[in-house]
């Protein structure tokens, strides 16, 4: 059968999405509801098949066998209600927020007396690019998608939604809300702010001696890579998971206080020992909370323009290079580049294409 796909929100999830469905299952026939300039340039650039302005959304989900709300938690809120009236019977609606105990709250009233079945969703992979101009249809690849199906979920329906899902390469984790958005604030939302106050906190001290941010690499950056995110991603979230991220805040300050002790006792040995082992308990077939980007070193000469050349060749393949780093520079010999990607496909490609054109590279 031919799922008819409805995403609501074409931007760089909704249009990845989008690109996976079309990539990956090249039956579905896709709908797009966004604004009538996004909907042209999705339209014209084959990432839907039809496209509808936020106004007629009845029609845009009335034939949908899925509707996926690829909008900001306020919007999604909002939206849930036409969605729940708008949809047929045995639709399966879900969105791709990454706060989930109050929208599931909101998507349980306004589904009470639908007749189609409401399962949050967060897939996890993102890029600091918005838009549906940076949309990947590898934007999902082994990435983890959690759904927050609830105890009167219809199993039929989570095997449903999990099935779609397995078929644009990620990874379906099951999640009660409130244990998806507690971890989050650990593993997701406290890592941003941290992010951020260590960049401010540089960037203070760098307004007296400029020094500090020309010595910020290799560690400084991979650490502060996140503070560059979009504020207007992140309100909603700090919003809507306040409590829980206020407390990890308090207990990282408690965890900090602690080290400042072993610091001082000059006794970090066991922390140092004990951080490595449990880092090594992080999955590295998946991405999770934290959108890792796909290293790869490039060995290459001391020359002019060795930079561009590989940046050109890159991009004559479609190949976007997220960030790029010289790791090692030794003079009259060469050095090493370190490029990174947003799926372990893309990074594949590059390093098939570089290894081609005679360079050395080696996955981080």
């Amino acid at each position: 059968m031919t799922p008819k796909i409805t995403i609501i929100g074409i931007g760089l999830i909704g249009g990845s999405l989008a690109r996976a469905f079309k990539r990956f299952l090249p039956d579905a026939h896709v709908t797009g509801v966004d604004r009538a300039e996004i909907i042209d340039y999705a339209q014209k650039e084959s990432i839907i098949d039809i496209g509808y302005e936020s106004e007629v959304l009845v029609d845009a989900c009335a034939d949908a066998d899925f509707v996926l709300i690829a909008t900001p938690p306020h919007s999604a809120m909002e939206l849930l209600p036409a969605v729940a009236n708008a949809c047929k019977i045995g639709a399966i609606v879900s969105d791709v927020c990454s706060i989930k105990a109050d929208l599931v709250k909101s998507a349980k009233r306004a589904f009470e007396n639908s007749s189609a079945v409401f399962i949050g969703g967060h897939p996890m992979a993102g890029s600091e690019k918005p838009g549906v101009a940076s949309s990947d249809p590898y934007l999902f690849e082994n990435a983890i998608y959690v759904l927050t199906p609830d105890g009167t979920t219809p199993e039929e329906a989570v095997g449903k939604l999990a099935h779609l899902v397995g078929k644009i390469r990620a990874h379906v984790l099951l999640l009660e809300a409130e244990e998806h958005d507690k971890i989050a604030a650990s593993v997701s939302h406290l890592p941003q702010m941290l992010a951020i106050t260590l960049m401010l906190y540089v960037a203070g001290k760098n307004e007296e001696n400029a020094m500090y941010l020309k010595m910020a690499a290799g560690g400084f950056r991979d650490m502060t890579r996140i503070a560059s995110s979009p504020y207007d991603i992140w309100r909603d979230i700090c919003a809507g998971n306040r409590k829980k991220i206020l407390a990890e805040i308090d207990g990282f300050a408690n965890a900090l206080a602690t080290l400042r002790e072993k610091v001082a006792e000059g006794n970090l040995q066991e922390s140092f020992e004990n951080s490595a082992r449990s880092r090594l308990a992080i999955p590295t077939d998946t991405r999770g909370f934290m959108h890792p980007h796909f290293d790869l070193s490039v060995d290459v000469q001391d020359k002019s323009g060795v930079i561009a050349t590989i940046a050109n060749v890159l991009a004559k393949a479609e190949i976007n290079i997220r960030d790029i780093e010289v790791l090692k520079v030794r003079e009259d010999e060469g050095g090493t580049l370190r490029l990174s990607f947003e799926s372990d496909h893309a990074r594949s490609q590059a390093k098939d294409i570089l290894q081609k054109q005679g360079y050395v590279c080696r996955n981080r």
